[in-house]
């Protein structure tokens, strides 16, 4: 073999391995200290997606942070230039001009879970949800077959600001279901002792209320529902607090939002990519737990 061929082999070497090292991917991550098993499975979700797509990540955890605080480090990580930024946060609010610069910068902004900014925001491009109107049909739907479609009764749901859509799609379905029963939005410490006939409690978004009336009805026939995502449903239901609960998926949430992000960046045709993904909450039970034959169940973490 010649000496100049020896070069140009060589030569071809440096500029392949120069080509790879130049297309190594390198994603940007803001999330939630992982403080509740919600947001440590969703950081399981991220790592693990992560290695699957086989690039690489820098994450920057924040917690009660003060809003300059949160603005200061969204862009200080837009200054190491990553190829995607997915933020995790449970209010992004204060990172409005972030991501704008992000999109000056030409780096994609990919919001995960139920961050206060949706799909108002023209700065993100794309989002990675929990979908809490099939989780309300979900859990219309177990209690009007659990309980019967001739049902009659009250069925009371706590009165919480961050789930109208969610509590407005419960009872809607639920009418469709169970149309003798009878929806009240309220107090449940108030109605518990006055409603008459109550069949079902639903918590939603409020593990104290949920405390208090599974202590107060655990030898009574009422169902308690969880549709709560800061609940440890598995717990709760081992434990005899609840009979069932529709559970969200924030492992698969981190881990679609990896996959996603890659789809993201590869995909130079900016008109064919979609602006939100659902993740589909999942029905547990304690005899679906017990049988473990449910395929969702692989991603309750």
């Amino acid at each position: 073999m010649s000496y100049r061929t020896i070069l140009a082999i060589l030569s071809i070497a440096v500029v392949s391995a120069s080509k790879l090292h130049a297309e190594t991917q390198v994603y940007g991550v803001l999330t939630n200290t992982p403080d509740t098993p919600y947001w440590q499975s969703v950081q399981l979700g991220l790592r693990e997606g992560a290695h699957a797509e086989q690039v690489d990540y820098y994450a920057q955890t924040l917690k009660n942070a003060e809003p300059n605080t949160v603005l200061t480090m969204c862009n200080s990580m837009l200054d190491r230039k990553p190829n995607i930024l997915l933020v995790a946060l449970p209010d992004s609010t204060a990172l409005s001009t972030c991501f704008e610069k992000a999109q000056g910068l030409n780096i994609p902004v990919i919001s995960i879970g139920d961050s206060d900014i949706q799909h108002g925001s023209e700065n993100i491009s794309s989002f990675v949800l929990t979908d809490h109107n099939e989780a309300a049909a979900i859990g219309a739907s177990y209690i009007a077959s659990t309980l019967g479609s001739n049902a009659e009764g009250t069925v009371i749901i706590p009165d919480t600001k961050e789930n109208k859509l969610a509590v407005k799609s419960f009872t809607e379905k639920l009418m469709e279901s169970a149309p003798s029963l009878e929806v009240l939005v309220s107090s449940p410490e108030e109605l518990i002792n006055v409603a008459p006939d109550i069949r079902a409690i639903i918590s939603v978004d409020n593990s104290s209320i949920l405390n208090a009336v599974s202590d107060q009805l655990s030898d009574s026939d009422v169902l308690i529902l969880s549709i709560d995502n800061k609940a440890d449903n598995p717990s709760l239901l081992a434990n005899g607090k609840i009979h069932a609960s529709v559970t969200p998926l924030p492992y698969l949430l981190g881990k679609r939002a990896m996959e996603h992000a890659s789809q993201t960046i590869n995909n130079d045709s900016i008109e064919e990519r979609e602006e939100a993904f659902y993740i589909k909450p999942v029905l547990l039970t304690k005899q679906i737990l017990d049988e473990g034959n449910d395929p969702m169940l692989e991603y309750v973490k």
